[in-house]
């Protein structure tokens, strides 16, 4: 009889146990585990509630399918079973009941449960590794256009290129331009004059006034 009262208790996440209480499946949302970076399922709790309760014509008819015998032989059997467990924790006696956990009753009735697993997770746990797409391609508005985002890349891509071949060769033409003058500079020596026009003036002398004007 426990073996099928946990499975109900699983199916149908609370038992009840009448003249002690019911027990319990509480769910407990899915968590992120940060050290381990991945992201836990949601997971079921035992808990054991103290009230009273009565048990219902579910759990009689699920018992008579599970135990393959009649309603009214499954509610006899099942009453026998509630009996039988409150003797034995009205003795003192400490109920452990596998896959479920560990119930006594203490000094002034007051019940005590331990659930027997922390937790009963409802899945695996999922990896949460952060998944970078830099190639993967969506649209971008570009003012009242519409582009795909490798056209952009490409539009984004081109134009530096071209700017800086523009630059490259600004600068290999000025490099030139001060090499060829240092070379010529080399060449003439640092004069003050070096860089002027050395060619000489070549003077003739003046004729002769004419004779009236002497």
């Amino acid at each position: 009889m426990y073996s099928e009262l946990r499975k109900y208790l699983l199916l149908h996440h609370e038992l009840p146990i009448p003249g002690v209480g019911s027990i319990n499946l509480e769910r407990q949302p899915a968590a992120f585990d940060f050290a381990n970076r991945q992201i836990l399922p949601p997971a079921y709790r035992i808990i054991f509630r103290e009230g009273s309760v009565q048990a219902s014509r579910r759990l009689y008819g699920w018992l008579a399918a599970s135990l393959g015998v009649t309603e009214r032989d499954a509610i006899l059997k099942f009453n026998d079973f509630v009996f039988e467990l409150r003797e034995r924790l009205d003795r003192g006696e400490k109920l452990e009941w596998q896959g479920v956990g560990h119930l006594n009753k203490g000094l002034g009735g007051i019940w005590h449960f331990k659930p027997g697993e922390e937790s009963i997770p409802e899945g695996d746990p999922v990896p949460a590794d952060k998944v970078l797409r830099s190639r993967s391609s969506h649209s971008v508005r570009v003012g009242e256009d519409e582009r795909t985002s490798e056209q952009m890349r490409e539009y984004l891509h081109t134009e530096p290129v071209q700017k800086n071949t523009a630059w490259a060769i600004a600068l290999i033409l000025l490099v030139i331009s001060f090499i060829a003058l240092g070379l010529y500079l080399s060449s003439a020596g640092l004069k003050p004059g070096s860089a002027g026009n050395h060619s000489k003036i070549k003077t003739e002398e003046a004729s002769p006034a004419p004779r009236y004007l002497r």
